[in-house]
Protein backbone atom coordinates (compact mmCIF):
# COMPACT_ATOMS: atom_id res chain seq x y z
CA UNK A 1 0.00 0.00 0.00
CA UNK A 2 0.76 3.78 -0.12
CA UNK A 3 3.40 5.18 2.23
CA UNK A 4 2.73 8.44 4.55
CA UNK A 5 4.26 10.98 1.89
CA UNK A 6 2.63 9.28 -1.16
CA UNK A 7 -1.26 10.00 1.19
CA UNK A 8 0.01 13.31 1.84
CA UNK A 9 0.95 14.09 -1.34
CA UNK A 10 -1.98 12.83 -3.29
CA UNK A 11 -4.59 14.41 -0.71
CA UNK A 12 -2.82 17.83 -1.41
CA UNK A 13 -2.59 17.52 -5.07
CA UNK A 14 -6.43 16.48 -4.88
CA UNK A 15 -7.44 19.42 -2.73
CA UNK A 16 -5.60 21.87 -4.67
CA UNK A 17 -7.65 20.65 -7.45
CA UNK A 18 -10.86 20.73 -5.84
CA UNK A 19 -10.49 24.34 -4.39
CA UNK A 20 -10.74 24.89 -8.18
CA UNK A 21 -13.50 22.78 -8.85
CA UNK A 22 -15.24 24.81 -6.00
CA UNK A 23 -14.25 27.89 -7.69
CA UNK A 24 -15.77 27.24 -11.01
CA UNK A 25 -18.82 25.90 -9.07
CA UNK A 26 -19.21 29.89 -7.81
CA UNK A 27 -17.72 29.82 -4.46
CA UNK A 28 -15.91 32.92 -3.97
CA UNK A 29 -12.36 32.60 -3.40
CA UNK A 30 -11.12 33.41 -0.51
CA UNK A 31 -7.40 32.41 1.28
CA UNK A 32 -9.98 31.01 4.74
CA UNK A 33 -12.18 29.00 1.83
CA UNK A 34 -9.33 27.72 0.55
CA UNK A 35 -7.14 26.87 3.46
CA UNK A 36 -10.88 25.35 4.31
CA UNK A 37 -11.35 22.97 1.81
CA UNK A 38 -7.32 21.98 1.28
CA UNK A 39 -7.12 21.42 5.23
CA UNK A 40 -10.20 18.41 5.32
CA UNK A 41 -9.16 17.50 2.21
CA UNK A 42 -5.44 16.47 3.45
CA UNK A 43 -7.09 15.43 6.62
CA UNK A 44 -9.31 12.94 4.98
CA UNK A 45 -6.27 11.87 3.21
CA UNK A 46 -4.65 10.28 6.25
CA UNK A 47 -7.80 9.28 8.18
CA UNK A 48 -8.06 5.97 6.60
CA UNK A 49 -4.87 4.87 8.18
CA UNK A 50 -6.43 6.08 12.04
CA UNK A 51 -6.59 2.34 12.34
CA UNK A 52 -2.51 1.37 12.46
CA UNK A 53 -1.37 1.43 15.98
CA UNK A 54 1.95 2.58 14.53
CA UNK A 55 1.34 4.42 11.73
CA UNK A 56 2.42 8.55 11.79
CA UNK A 57 -1.49 9.19 10.06
CA UNK A 58 -2.59 7.99 13.78
CA UNK A 59 -0.12 10.52 15.48
CA UNK A 60 -1.42 13.37 13.08
CA UNK A 61 -5.41 12.48 13.40
CA UNK A 62 -4.98 12.33 17.29
CA UNK A 63 -2.80 15.65 17.16
CA UNK A 64 -5.45 17.67 15.08
CA UNK A 65 -8.16 16.22 17.30
CA UNK A 66 -6.31 17.49 20.01
CA UNK A 67 -6.08 20.67 18.65
CA UNK A 68 -9.29 21.12 16.83
CA UNK A 69 -11.80 19.25 19.06
CA UNK A 70 -12.04 21.66 22.01
CA UNK A 71 -11.78 25.17 19.82
CA UNK A 72 -14.68 23.42 17.63
CA UNK A 73 -17.02 22.90 20.68
CA UNK A 74 -16.58 26.54 22.11
CA UNK A 75 -15.33 28.87 19.42
CA UNK A 76 -17.84 30.05 16.62
CA UNK A 77 -16.95 30.26 12.86
CA UNK A 78 -15.74 26.59 13.09
CA UNK A 79 -14.64 26.53 9.58
CA UNK A 80 -12.35 29.59 10.07
CA UNK A 81 -10.84 27.36 13.06
CA UNK A 82 -10.07 24.68 10.94
CA UNK A 83 -8.68 26.65 8.12
CA UNK A 84 -6.03 28.26 10.49
CA UNK A 85 -5.65 25.79 12.94
CA UNK A 86 -4.51 22.71 10.94
CA UNK A 87 -1.68 24.34 8.85
CA UNK A 88 -0.80 25.69 12.21
CA UNK A 89 -0.35 22.50 13.50
CA UNK A 90 1.49 20.99 10.10
CA UNK A 91 3.71 23.93 10.51
CA UNK A 92 4.14 23.92 13.98
CA UNK A 93 4.96 20.00 13.65
CA UNK A 94 7.63 20.51 11.19
CA UNK A 95 9.44 22.82 13.64
CA UNK A 96 9.36 20.49 16.29
CA UNK A 97 10.27 18.00 14.54
CA UNK A 98 13.72 19.57 14.18
CA UNK A 99 14.30 19.28 17.82
CA UNK A 100 16.33 15.93 19.17
CA UNK A 101 13.62 12.73 19.74
CA UNK A 102 10.96 14.92 19.05
CA UNK A 103 11.33 14.44 15.46
CA UNK A 104 10.27 10.51 15.56
CA UNK A 105 6.84 9.58 13.22
CA UNK A 106 5.71 7.21 15.99
CA UNK A 107 6.07 6.48 19.68
CA UNK A 108 5.87 8.23 23.00
CA UNK A 109 8.12 11.40 21.77
CA UNK A 110 5.61 11.62 18.80
CA UNK A 111 2.96 11.63 20.97
CA UNK A 112 4.29 14.11 23.69
CA UNK A 113 4.97 16.19 20.36
CA UNK A 114 1.20 16.10 19.84
CA UNK A 115 0.29 17.28 23.17
CA UNK A 116 3.18 20.09 22.65
CA UNK A 117 1.41 21.52 19.45
CA UNK A 118 -2.28 20.88 20.69
CA UNK A 119 -2.13 22.92 23.99
CA UNK A 120 0.25 25.63 22.18
CA UNK A 121 -2.59 26.09 19.14
CA UNK A 122 -5.34 25.71 21.76
CA UNK A 123 -4.32 28.52 24.30
CA UNK A 124 -3.28 30.79 21.49
CA UNK A 125 -5.78 30.70 20.03
CA UNK A 126 -8.05 30.97 22.44
CA UNK A 127 -6.07 34.28 24.15
CA UNK A 128 -6.85 35.92 20.35
CA UNK A 129 -10.33 34.98 19.90
CA UNK A 130 -11.56 34.59 23.79
CA UNK A 131 -9.51 36.48 26.04
CA UNK A 132 -12.05 37.33 28.54
CA UNK A 133 -13.46 33.20 29.03
CA UNK A 134 -9.29 32.36 28.22
CA UNK A 135 -9.32 30.55 32.31
CA UNK A 136 -12.23 28.76 31.21
CA UNK A 137 -11.92 28.09 27.78
CA UNK A 138 -7.88 27.31 28.72
CA UNK A 139 -9.10 24.29 31.37
CA UNK A 140 -11.04 22.57 29.02
CA UNK A 141 -8.24 22.22 26.22
CA UNK A 142 -5.96 20.51 28.52
CA UNK A 143 -9.00 18.14 29.76
CA UNK A 144 -9.82 17.48 26.38
CA UNK A 145 -6.24 16.97 25.27
CA UNK A 146 -5.76 14.53 28.46
CA UNK A 147 -9.20 12.95 27.60
CA UNK A 148 -7.96 12.22 24.21
CA UNK A 149 -4.64 10.62 25.36
CA UNK A 150 -6.42 8.55 27.37
CA UNK A 151 -8.87 7.33 25.15
CA UNK A 152 -6.34 6.37 22.66
CA UNK A 153 -4.76 3.35 24.04
CA UNK A 154 -8.37 1.99 23.84
CA UNK A 155 -9.11 2.89 20.79
CA UNK A 156 -6.23 0.98 19.58
CA UNK A 157 -7.24 -1.86 21.02
CA UNK A 158 -10.35 -2.21 19.84
CA UNK A 159 -9.50 -1.25 15.89
CA UNK A 160 -7.64 -3.45 13.53
CA UNK A 161 -5.78 -1.88 10.23
CA UNK A 162 -7.72 -2.30 7.07
CA UNK A 163 -10.91 -2.86 8.88
CA UNK A 164 -13.92 -0.65 9.83
CA UNK A 165 -12.56 2.30 9.62
CA UNK A 166 -10.84 1.84 5.63
CA UNK A 167 -13.73 1.36 3.98
CA UNK A 168 -15.96 3.97 2.02
CA UNK A 169 -18.44 4.09 4.69
CA UNK A 170 -16.14 5.39 6.72
CA UNK A 171 -15.53 8.44 4.50
CA UNK A 172 -18.51 9.16 4.04
CA UNK A 173 -19.77 8.82 7.83
CA UNK A 174 -16.61 11.07 8.38
CA UNK A 175 -17.73 13.92 5.69
CA UNK A 176 -21.47 13.55 7.02
CA UNK A 177 -19.95 13.85 11.18
CA UNK A 178 -17.92 17.05 9.73
CA UNK A 179 -20.72 18.48 8.20
CA UNK A 180 -22.52 18.29 11.31
CA UNK A 181 -19.75 19.77 13.32
CA UNK A 182 -19.02 22.83 11.49
CA UNK A 183 -21.64 25.75 11.18
CA UNK A 184 -19.97 27.89 8.65
CA UNK A 185 -21.51 28.36 5.23
CA UNK A 186 -19.03 26.64 3.31
CA UNK A 187 -19.32 23.27 5.76
CA UNK A 188 -20.76 20.98 2.76
CA UNK A 189 -17.73 21.93 0.59
CA UNK A 190 -15.82 20.98 3.51
CA UNK A 191 -17.36 17.97 4.21
CA UNK A 192 -17.01 16.78 0.66
CA UNK A 193 -13.30 18.01 1.00
CA UNK A 194 -13.29 15.07 3.65
CA UNK A 195 -14.46 12.16 2.29
CA UNK A 196 -12.70 12.79 -1.22
CA UNK A 197 -9.39 13.06 0.79
CA UNK A 198 -10.44 9.88 2.57
CA UNK A 199 -11.37 8.06 -0.80
CA UNK A 200 -8.38 9.30 -2.77
CA UNK A 201 -6.17 7.52 0.23
CA UNK A 202 -8.31 4.39 -0.61
CA UNK A 203 -7.73 4.63 -4.37
CA UNK A 204 -4.24 5.35 -3.71
CA UNK A 205 -4.25 2.23 -1.91
CA UNK A 206 -5.67 -0.33 -4.41
CA UNK A 207 -2.97 1.10 -7.14
CA UNK A 208 -0.24 0.17 -5.12
CA UNK A 209 -1.59 -2.90 -4.35
CA UNK A 210 -0.67 -3.71 -8.48
CA UNK A 211 2.64 -5.04 -8.92
CA UNK A 212 2.91 -3.39 -12.26
CA UNK A 213 6.57 -5.10 -12.92
CA UNK A 214 5.53 -8.78 -12.39
CA UNK A 215 1.58 -7.71 -13.50
CA UNK A 216 0.37 -9.61 -10.43
CA UNK A 217 -2.26 -8.71 -7.94
CA UNK A 218 -0.98 -8.29 -4.51
CA UNK A 219 -2.95 -10.17 -1.82
CA UNK A 220 -4.35 -6.40 -0.38
CA UNK A 221 -5.80 -5.33 -3.57
CA UNK A 222 -9.59 -5.11 -3.43
CA UNK A 223 -9.34 -4.49 0.89
CA UNK A 224 -9.46 -0.85 0.54
CA UNK A 225 -11.69 0.90 -2.04
CA UNK A 226 -14.59 -1.68 0.11
CA UNK A 227 -18.46 -1.13 0.91
CA UNK A 228 -18.80 -4.31 3.50
CA UNK A 229 -16.64 -6.42 5.34
CA UNK A 230 -17.10 -9.53 5.53
CA UNK A 231 -15.54 -10.82 8.86
CA UNK A 232 -17.21 -8.06 10.20
CA UNK A 233 -20.92 -8.05 9.15
CA UNK A 234 -22.26 -6.20 12.03
CA UNK A 235 -20.01 -3.59 12.19
CA UNK A 236 -20.51 -2.89 8.46
CA UNK A 237 -24.43 -2.91 8.55
CA UNK A 238 -23.53 -0.55 11.95
CA UNK A 239 -21.59 1.90 9.49
CA UNK A 240 -24.08 1.40 6.60
CA UNK A 241 -26.74 2.96 9.63
CA UNK A 242 -24.55 5.32 11.13
CA UNK A 243 -23.83 6.88 7.35
CA UNK A 244 -27.38 7.36 6.97
CA UNK A 245 -28.66 8.80 9.97
CA UNK A 246 -26.07 11.14 10.01
CA UNK A 247 -26.96 12.42 6.14
CA UNK A 248 -30.81 12.40 7.61
CA UNK A 249 -29.80 14.35 9.96
CA UNK A 250 -27.64 16.73 8.01
CA UNK A 251 -30.37 17.26 5.79
CA UNK A 252 -32.83 17.79 8.88
CA UNK A 253 -30.72 20.63 9.80
CA UNK A 254 -30.21 22.23 6.63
Amino acid sequence: MANFKTHVGGAGLVGLAYVGVSVYAGVPFTWNVAGLLLATTWLGGILPDMDHDTSQSLVEIIGIISSTLPLLLFLPNADAVLAVVIPAHIVLHLVLRQVPYLEKATGPWAMARVVIVALAIGLVFIWLRRPEEFKRLSLTVLAAVVLIQIALPIFKEITVHRGLFHTIPAMIAAGAGLYLVLDGEYRLWAAGGLTLGGLTHLTLDEIFAVDWSNQRLKKSFGTALSVWQPDQPLGSAALWVLCAALIVRGIGWG
